[in-house]
């Protein structure tokens, strides 16, 4: 009898450590492999130029392939990893192109092919955007930067269809926003802060290329809105999350950099002078804040006002930011 327990106990730890293998080890491995290709790979720059092209022709291959080498295409909970690892989920690859991250990179890298004259990009970012994005339908706030992108795609084309994606947003934003906690990021039980930094932008753009002054008085609202729950009163820092049942508990660090990334981008090309008066002085302390501990560290980590390793997506939209106030 002893003998069939230890064989018993024996298989299941095998089967055991097979299904983990399967989930966590194979995606220790793919990161470990990742960032072997992504030293591998690294070029030291020149100089800005030459950091500039490496920066452009590292994205453009990112855009073609629908996801970077950094890290792997997902890190989820266990049963995704394992579906992921073993192939019982096979991944959309439209799908891949449906993240806000994703379009500002296609958004940015074609308005630099547009300023450089680059037909070949601006032909290839048209390709991708025709084949995996335009016939996609809206489910999340995250699409919204890729409306920004079919607004560049028509002013560069004049070809209808990218005006009417646009317009079909547009439409779709307005009935988001049904509450007093305005557009909602995603259907959790509160309201994240990433949301301002994908909806605003497209809004403003929307406003200004249609001649649409409703679209400009939404994005303003958003702010509003979120300034009224979200907003640390004393240093103008925006919490990360709030929840609906108790809207005045916030939920995370309000100095969570790419937080405060998403919320400038949220702030950008909106007159200061549109919003009521506490938003604006809201506003006018988070541009205090953040040049303040700027210049104490030169730069923004994970939490900003912590010195830690330079965190790139907290630091390049907050100073972004600061220099178009300048303007």
């Amino acid at each position: 009898m002893k003998k069939y327990i230890f064989y018993a106990i024996f298989t299941a730890s095998i089967i055991a450590n097979i299904i983990f293998f399967l989930s966590d080890g194979i995606l220790y491995l793919r990161v470990r492999w990742n960032r072997h290709i992504e030293n591998n790979y690294s070029e030291k720059s020149k100089d800005i130029k030459d950091f500039r092209d490496n920066i452009y022709k590292a994205g453009l291959d990112i855009i073609k392939n629908g996801e970077s080498v950094v890290v792997p295409t997902r890190v989820g909970l266990f049963t995704e990893n394992l579906e992921d690892n073993i192939s019982l989920k096979k991944q959309d690859a439209a799908d891949k192109y449906q993240w806000a991250e994703m379009n500002y990179l296609i958004l940015y890298s074609l308005e630099y092919a547009i300023k450089t004259n680059d037909a070949e990009t601006q032909k290839d970012i048209i390709e991708v955007f025709d084949k995996y994005i335009i016939n996609q339908n809206f489910k999340k706030v995250d699409q919204c930067v890729a409306g920004c992108v079919a607004i560049e795609l028509y002013k560069l084309t004049k070809n209808k269809k990218y005006k009417e994606y646009a317009d079909k947003e547009y439409n779709w934003l307005k009935q988001q926003n049904t509450t007093d906690f305005g557009i909602k990021y995603m259907d959790w039980p509160g309201n994240a802060v990433d949301g301002l930094g994908m909806h605003n932008p497209f809004l403003i753009l929307y406003s200004k290329t249609f001649n649409k002054r409703e679209a400009y008085l939404l994005a303003v609202e958003q702010v509003e809105k979120w300034n009224k729950y979200g907003i640390d009163k004393d240093t103008g820092l925006p919490a990360y999350f709030y929840r609906y049942k108790y809207p005045n508990v916030k939920m995370g660090n309000i100095n969570w950099g790419r937080g405060n990334s998403w919320y400038v981008l949220g702030l950008c090309d909106i007159d200061i002078n549109d919003y009521s008066v506490e938003t604006a002085e809201n506003v006018r302390k988070f541009i205090l804040t953040t040049k303040e501990l700027y210049n104490q560290n030169k730069c923004f980590h994970q939490y900003i006002g912590q010195v830690d390793k330079i965190d790139l997506s907290a630091t390049l939209p907050i100073i972004y930011f600061c220099k178009r106030l300048e303007k």
